[in-house]
C-alpha cells in the first residue's frame, strides 16, 4: 500500500486488534500475537507494549530466557544453565515495558526448597542489585505464605507507586502466633526498593488473623512520607498507637483502611507510654472494620481530619454504634457526605433478639445534611454460612431519610425484605417520598417491598425525575412470583421516575456475595 490514509487505518485496525487480542479473555492468542511480534515490525512496535505492560505473573520471563529455564514434571521451572548476556539483554528489552504486575510471587509453591525458589534467585542474582521491572508502577498482591523471601523485592523499581502485600504468619498452628521480627526488617527493604510508594495494603493471609507486629514493628512506614493510601490488617491491641504514632506522622496519607482482629480472652490493648497523643488530620476517606468500641476510638483519634467518606463494619452492639454515630455528626458533620455502615451478627456470639432497626443508624446521623451517599447492610456470620437479615424497615423511615438528605445521590438498604406485618416491611409508595425532596438522587436499592395489597392505579401526584436506576432485594421468592410482583409495580414505577434506565430485581445471595456490587449501583 502507497497511499499514507492506507498504511494509518491499517495502523489503526492492528492496533484495535492487538489490544483486543492482549485481553485477559483471549490468553490463548498471546502466544499467536508474540510469534507476530518476532516476525514483524508493525506488530512488534504494538504488541510487546501491549503483551508486557500488564503481566499477571514474572513466569513470562522464563519463555524470554528458555535456554536457561526448562519445566519439570509438575510444571515447575527448572535450572538448565546460567543466564548469559545475550539472553540478558533481551529480558531487559522486554522488561523495560512492564507497568503492573498483578500476582508476583505464588507463595504456594515458595517453599524454602521449591525449584521455583531457586530459579528466582538465579534471576534477581543476575540482576545484581538493579531492579528487573525497571519502570513498574503497580503490584497487585505478592504472597508470601511461607517464610518470608526477599527474592520478589528485586523486580521493584523506585518507580513502583501500588503496591498489597501478603505476610505470613509466625507459628500460625501453634498456640497463638508471635510477633515476628522479619516484618520490621522487610519494611525496611521495601523503603530502600520503593521509597515513593502512594499506595501499600498488607494483610497476614486469613480472615480475622490475630497480627503477628506490634505498633513499634510498623514505625518504618514514617519514612513512606509519600503514601496517601494505607490499608493495614492490625491486631486490635495496638491499633491507638499505630494511629498517633504512625498514621499521624504521614504528611500525604488521605484514604485509610484498618482491619481488626477479635479480641480474644485475656488480651489487653497495648500500653501508650511514650506515644505522642497526636490526631490523623488529613484523612479524607475512612475505612474500618472491628467492634464499634475501637471505631468509636479510632474516630476521636482522627478527629481533626475533614473526613468525607466513611465505610465501617461491626458487630450488632448498640452502645458502640450510638457513641460512634455520635461522633460522626459532632465531629465530621460540616464534612461528611458518604456513609457505608455493615451490620454483622454473629448467631453463636451475639445476643441477637430482633432484626436491626434503620432509625436507629440513620435517625442520628440526620443532622448531615451534606450527605450524598448512605450505604446500610445488615447480615449475620456464622462459621459456616452468611446469610441477610431481616431490615426493620417502614414506609416513615424512608420518608425520614428523604426529608433529612435532600443532597442524597444514591440510597442502598441491603437486607432481607421484611415479613407481612406492615411494621417491618415497607410498601411500593414509599419511592413517592423522594419525589420533589431529593432532586439530585440517582440509584435506589431497597428491600422488596410488600406489594401485596398494593394496586397498579394508585394515583402519583409527584415525580422525581432525577433517579436513572432502581434495585430491589428479593429473598427466597420464586421467580413467577417475583415476575408478578414486578409486572404490579412496574406501571406505577415508570409514572413516579420518568428518567428510569434500569430496574433490576435481584436476589439476596448466600455466601459469598459481593457487596461491592450493590456499592457500586
Amino acid at each position: 500500500m502507497s497511499s499514507a490514509t492506507q498504511v494509518a487505518s491499517l495502523l489503526e485496525f492492528v492496533k484495535e486488534l492487538i489490544l483486543h487480542l492482549a485481553e485477559e479473555s483471549n490468553f490463548g492468542y498471546k502466544g499467536d500475537l508474540a510469534r507476530c511480534a518476532r516476525v514483524s515490525a508493525l506488530f512488534y512496535d504494538l504488541a510487546v507494549k501491549a503483551l508486557w505492560e500488564d503481566l499477571e505473573d514474572w513466569k513470562p520471563l522464563y519463555y524470554v530466557l528458555y535456554r536457561s529455564y526448562g519445566k519439570s514434571r509438575d510444571h515447575q521451572p527448572t535450572v538448565r544453565a546460567p543466564i548469559d548476556d545475550q539472553q540478558w539483554s533481551r529480558l531487559e528489552m522486554y522488561a523495560s515495558h512492564v507497568k503492573r504486575v498483578r500476582d508476583l510471587q505464588d507463595g504456594s509453591t515458595m517453599g524454602q526448597r521449591s525449584a521455583q525458589l531457586k530459579s528466582l534467585r538465579m534471576l534477581t542474582d543476575r540482576a545484581r542489585g538493579r531492579p528487573i521491572f525497571p519502570n513498574l508502577e503497580r503490584v497487585d498482591t505478592i504472597h508470601m505464605d511461607n517464610r518470608p523471601a526477599l527474592e520478589p523485592f528485586a523486580f521493584l523499581p523506585p518507580t513502583l507507586r501500588e503496591l498489597s502485600l501478603t505476610f505470613p504468619m509466625n507459628n500460625p498452628c501453634g498456640d497463638g502466633p508471635e510477633a515476628d521480627p522479619a516484618f520490621e526488617q522487610m519494611l525496611r527493604v521495601l523503603h530502600s526498593k520503593a521509597p515513593a510508594l502512594t499506595s501499600f495494603s498488607f494483610s497476614f493471609g486469613r480472615e480475622n488473623a490475630p497480627s503477628v507486629v506490634k505498633s513499634q514493628q510498623l514505625t518504618p512506614l514514617r519514612t513512606f512520607t509519600s503514601l496517601q493510601r494505607l490499608e493495614v490488617e492490625i491486631s486490635w491491641m495496638c491499633y491507638k498507637g499505630f494511629l498517633r504514632a504512625i498514621c499521624a506522622k504521614l504528611p500525604q496519607l488521605t484514604n485509610l483502611s484498618v482491619v481488626l482482629d477479635t479480641p480474644m480472652d485475656g488480651e489487653t490493648p497495648e500500653p501508650l507510654e511514650g506515644v505522642p497523643c497526636l490526631g490523623v488530620s488529613t484523612l479524607d476517606e475512612f475505612h474500618m472494620s472491628g467492634h464499634p468500641r475501637e471505631i468509636a476510638s479510632a474516630l476521636e483519634i482522627i478527629a481533626p481530619s475533614p473526613l468525607r467518606a466513611v465505610d465501617l463494619r461491626g458487630p450488632h452492639d448498640r452502645a458502640g454504634w450510638a457513641r460512634s454515630l455520635k461522633l460522626l455528626t459532632t465531629q465530621f458533620h460540616s464534612t461528611l457526605d458518604r456513609i457505608s455502615i455493615s451490620v454483622v451478627v454473629d448467631d453463636e456470639l451475639d445476643d441477637y433478639t430482633e432484626p436491626p432497626q434503620l432509625s436507629a443508624f440513620a435517625r442520628p446521623l440526620y443532622v448531615l445534611s451534606r450527605l450524598q451517599v448512605f450505604i446500610f447492610d445488615a447480615y449475620t456470620a456464622p462459621r459456616v454460612n452468611t446469610s441477610r437479615l431481616v431490615v426493620k424497615l417502614t414506609d416513615a423511615d424512608i420518608r425520614g431519610v428523604a426529608n433529612a438528605w435532600p443532597n442524597l445521590r444514591k440510597l442502598v438498604i441491603l437486607g432481607k425484605p421484611g415479613n407481612r406485618d406492615g411494621a417491618l416491611t415497607i410498601t411500593p409508595t414509599c419511592i413517592s417520598a423522594f419525589a420533589a425532596k431529593c432532586t439530585q438522587l440517582e440509584a435506589l436499592a431497597l428491600p422488596f417491598p410488600n406489594a401485596s395489597d398494593f394496586s397498579p392505579d394508585t394515583p402519583v401526584t409527584k415525580v422525581a425525575p432525577s433517579v436513572k436506576r432502581l434495585a430491589f432485594a428479593q429473598d427466597a421468592m420464586k421467580s413467577q412470583d417475583a415476575r408478578n410482583m414486578r409486572a404490579r409495580c412496574t406501571t406505577y414505577f415508570m409514572r413516579i421516575l420518568p428518567s428510569i434506565r434500569v430496574f433490576e430485581i435481584l436476589p439476596v445471595r448466600a455466601y459469598g456475595e459481593k457487596v461491592a456490587y450493590w456499592k457500586d449501583i
